[in-house]
């Protein structure tokens, strides 16, 4: 019995010595490039999970390294609800304040620490000025208005809040009529309009067990640890040594070629067809989620967050993105402050653009509110939208459902 005892535990400790220098071998001849300025890496543990009726969301109990070179370097951390921070009972406490705050990767905020991300800073303020409020950021990169709005729909009523902030960006319009803005079959389509109403078009469903979720995570805890074992499948993949580069790297400054986000098709002037269209098909979802809102007993609000190129870099456009300067000059910076404002307005839904506090702040105290290659807030972006988000809060009765919950003796705090 001892001799296969020994034989198996020799061939263990052989294969141990020789994949120990296989990986030292890997990184000396192949090191991970230095210079990795104006890239950004996610790494370590998170694949994307599915909620019910919901789609994308962030896995339950898990945590990923997000870093931009010059940018941040942040580890987010995901509750066992999917959310940041401490987990929150469904349960509201007698006198507790509770407002809901939906967003795409704005409000995930992966760029800062939570303790600064808005909803938790707004939640400060409200709390630092004798307010029983708690503020529950639901956020995920890559959501639109459509995600938002059926997150709340099968999750975020449970926390039964007063107020919902639906914190609208630009690329919100695009991302709810993905199969017309260069999604086909890469990305769903949740709601669409049929004879002028509001229809669903896709059920997310996850196929995928624990066992399935269990694989993906040492799969991808191999790829960004081992870089033999990357290595390794870039070629498997088809690829070559010499081709490979950083895992999970993405380009973030754009070469002359480069095709324009979507979020910058809503500043041109004229718009499209399809583009109109994209906008009523935004507008009606957030006409049915309003309407169901006020149903639990909440008020839905509509808070534009505007883009870097609407506060600092307006006039970067044309030279960041050539096959812009034709049509830039006829360009309207405001264009989605105006459309939100008449859409808000026929649908009865309390509305705020930031767009001209940030630009007053900004002109004001010199303060960039964004990270330079990333392009979302740093932390005193989030604090200025807090604060300008509080101020408005307390100063508008129509946004609380019950008259007697509305702050009153408060007064406004300077935003910059």
């Amino acid at each position: 019995m001892k001799r296969p005892f020994f034989t198996l535990i020799s061939i263990s400790l052989g294969l141990v010595a020789g994949l120990t220098i296989a990986e030292i071998t890997a990184r000396i001849m192949y090191p991970l490039p230095d210079n990795l300025e104006g890239t950004t890496m996610l790494k370590v543990g998170s694949p994307p999970d599915f909620l019910p009726d919901v789609g994308t969301f962030p896995w339950r109990n898990s945590a990923y390294r997000h870093r931009v070179i010059d940018d941040f370097d942040n580890v987010v951390h995901f509750n066992n609800r999917g959310l940041r921070g401490p987990v929150i009972p469904y349960e509201k406490p007698a006198g507790e304040i509770r407002i809901l705050f939906t967003g795409d990767s704005f409000v995930e905020a992966a760029q800062v620490k939570d303790k600064e991300a808005v909803y938790r800073a707004l939640q400060g303020l409200f709390r630092e000025n004798g307010l029983n409020v708690t503020v529950i950021g639901a956020g995920q990169s890559g959501w639109g208005t459509d995600q938002q709005y059926l997150y709340y729909l099968h999750e975020g009523y449970k926390y039964k809040p007063d107020i919902i902030i639906y914190q609208f960006i630009t690329n919100d319009v695009t991302d709810n009529a993905k199969s017309h803005f260069g999604h086909m079959g890469k990305a769903p389509q949740y709601f669409d309009l049929k004879d002028g109403k509001l229809v669903r078009n896709y059920q997310p469903q996850s196929n995928h067990g624990a066992f399935y979720y269990a694989l993906v995570k040492i799969n991808r805890h191999l790829y960004l640890s081992s870089r033999l074992y990357s290595l390794i499948k870039n070629v498997w993949k088809g690829g070559t040594l010499s081709e490979f580069a950083a895992p999970t790297l993405t380009q973030l400054k754009p070469d002359i070629h480069t095709e324009p986000p979507p979020l910058l098709l809503a500043f041109q002037d004229p718009y499209s067809e399809k583009y109109e269209k994209a906008w009523k098909l935004t507008g009606a979802i957030a006409s049915e989620w309003s309407t169901k809102a006020h149903n639990n007993g909440a008020t839905l609000s509509i808070v534009y967050g505007p883009s870097h190129w609407a506060v600092h870099d307006w006039d970067e456009i044309p030279s960041t993105y050539p096959v812009l300067q034709q049509e830039f000059p006829q360009w309207v910076r405001n264009k989605p402050d105006i459309f939100l404002t008449k859409i808000s307005g026929n649908l009865g839904i309390p509305f705020l653009s930031l767009t001209d506090t940030f630009r007053q702040c900004a002109e004001h105290t010199g303060n960039r509110y964004y990270f330079m290659n990333d392009g979302h807030w740093n932390a005193d972006g989030h604090l200025l939208a807090a604060k300008s988000i509080y101020n408005w809060l307390i100063s508008n009765a129509d946004l609380w459902p019950d008259g007697h919950r509305q702050p009153v003796n408060r007064s406004t705090i300077p935003p910059c």
